[in-house]
């Protein structure tokens, strides 16, 4: 085989085997998002799937557990409710009512969180001006 071809060959193979690493790390790190809706009526299709989900805090489902550091809660959209169970610290501003996205696995009917994020109070949004 002619020093060329090798070369080239190499090359084929270094750039396939880079493509592959690629493809594979983009399909592990996926995360799709799903309403609410969406995922409790169709739980067995989305099981162990890596997921973000949107809902309202339940402020009175909230408890926590400081020995395991455990923190479980209850979204809603207004006519379903998820349970959460997340382990880690309570966001600050946890509080009922709350818009709240939860990214994570649903496993065995509870939404089983790695990450926990809150939206900004609305004291922090812009004032909007009335007629003059």
């Amino acid at each position: 085989m002619k020093k060329r071809t090798k070369v080239f060959l190499g090359i084929g193979l270094i750039v396939l085997a880079m493509a592959a690493l690629m493809v594979l790390g983009l399909s592990r790190s996926q995360t799709y998002y799903v309403t609410l809706e969406e995922l409790l009526s169709q739980p067995a299709a989305r099981a162990d799937q890596q997921l973000r989900v949107n809902g309202k805090l339940i402020g009175s489902s909230v408890t926590f557990d400081p020995d395991q550091v455990l923190l479980r809660f209850e979204l809603t959209d207004g006519r379903r409710t998820l349970p959460v169970a997340y382990k880690g610290v309570r966001p600050g501003s946890f509080e009922d009512g709350s818009d709240v996205l939860v990214e994570g696995r649903f496993r065995d009917g509870v939404f089983i969180a790695e990450n926990v994020l809150t939206k900004c109070p609305s004291k922090y949004e812009a004032k909007v001006k009335t007629g003059q």
